[in-house]
């Protein structure tokens, strides 16, 4: 019977593959160039992490934390929520965060594929971003979280592909605009 993996491997791992991960994607991927590239193997990593799939999955759920807790973090605009809404959009579109948003939506690509594997994670981690959306909100129910994060999303999508900033920009702020009329946040 063997040891079980030492955490404190596992985590230096997750962070070096996060890393990885975010700059290469996961279209291609492979466990022996990224074992290569983490300087370990690729029986290391079925060790730790049991398979690549499971690896993609807690490489995604580290950098949601990662992204949540710096969000968490920011001060909420104190003017409404149309400027908490426009704030969010500037995380969300930012260039820090693109890579990120380019690897969710390549693995809902795989899950809309068919790949049993990341199909609960998707809606675990879309789950994610609808909450963090409700504690932003007082007044924000969980089907207006779900729509902001929808809109969130699609913007997101469009801006990787189209690069039109400044079209995508407008639609986001006419729809802040039209939800904080609304009343729904």
């Amino acid at each position: 019977m063997g040891r079980d993996p030492d955490p404190t491997i596992k985590a230096v791992l997750l962070e070096k593959i996060l890393e990885y991960l975010l700059k290469h994607g996961i279209q291609d991927l492979s466990l022996r160039p990224l074992a290569k590239a983490l300087k370990t193997n690729g029986r290391m990593l079925i060790y730790h992490f049991g398979s690549k799939e499971q690896l993609i999955i807690e490489a995604l759920e580290l950098a949601q934390r990662k992204q949540i807790q710096a969000l968490t973090k920011s001060p909420k605009p104190k003017a409404n929520s149309e400027a908490e809404l426009l704030f969010l959009w500037q995380w969300f579109s930012s260039e820090n965060f693109l890579s990120f948003g380019k690897l969710l939506f390549e693995v809902e690509v795989q899950s809309i594929n068919g790949n049993i594997h990341y199909s609960s994670f998707v809606t675990q981690i879309l789950g994610g971003w609808v909450s963090f959306i409700q504690s932003r909100f007082s007044k924000c129910d969980v089907t207006t979280a779900n729509l902001i994060v929808n809109i969130l999303s699609g913007l997101l999508l469009d801006k990787l592909i189209s690069k039109d900033t400044k079209r995508i920009n407008a639609s986001f702020e006419a729809f802040a605009t039209l939800i904080t009329k609304g009343g729904k946040v």
